[in-house]
This record gives C-alpha cells, structure tokens and sequence, in this order.
C-alpha cells in the first residue's frame, strides 16, 4: 500500500520510492500498524504476499471485540484493550461501519 493507494505484486514501483516504514504481513496487526504509521504521516509500504489484504488467519476469527474482562486491573494489558476498543468505536463512527452489540458468555 502506497500513500492509500494499493499495488500488486505486477507493478513494480517499489524501486522509485523511498518509504519510511516497510510492514510485511497485511494481517489484522499489519494494516493497523499501517494505519497508525499513515496517520503519523509516514510513508509506508505494506508487504503482503497473498493477493488481499486479512486473507490469513486475520479473516477467521470470531468478529467479537474483547472487553478484557479477565485482563488483570491496572495492567498494560487492559490499557491496551480498552484503548483499542475506543479506537475501534471511533474508526466505527467516522466511516458508517455496522456493530452488532451481541454480548459473549465464558464458559470456564
């Protein structure tokens, strides 16, 4: 990915562009990553060697976000969750994603 724009593998533009961040693996954690480093105005070139991006593991999982509910109070851990669900609820709002609020039951 190119300033927002996507490239394949056929076009090779790599060589006439400097980039400031290469991610390799346009999983979940990579386009986010690329996303963070995009918002910080860096130029980055996200790495993917599957014809689409979240083509791996990233687009089989359950599509619940995690409260953290079992992460130990106080910890980094549950920062993070917490910090990544207000982003996630953000990024919803900005772009008319849909959210289906369904709730969870842990069975221990």
């Amino acid at each position: 990915m190119l300033n927002g724009r996507m490239m394949t593998k056929t076009q090779n533009l790599l060589h006439e562009e400097t980039f400031d961040v290469a991610i390799i693996g346009a999983g979940i954690v990579g386009c986010a990553m690329a996303r963070r480093f995009t918002l910080e105005g860096a130029n980055v070139a996200l790495i993917e060697k599957a014809p689409d991006i979240l083509d791996g593991a990233s687009k089989a999982n359950s599509a619940i976000l995690h409260t953290g509910f079992d992460a130990p109070p106080g910890s980094l851990e549950l920062q993070c969750i917490q910090n990544g669900h207000r982003e996630y609820l953000d990024i919803r709002a900005r772009h008319g994603l849909m959210l289906d609020p369904c709730g969870a039951y842990v069975v221990a």
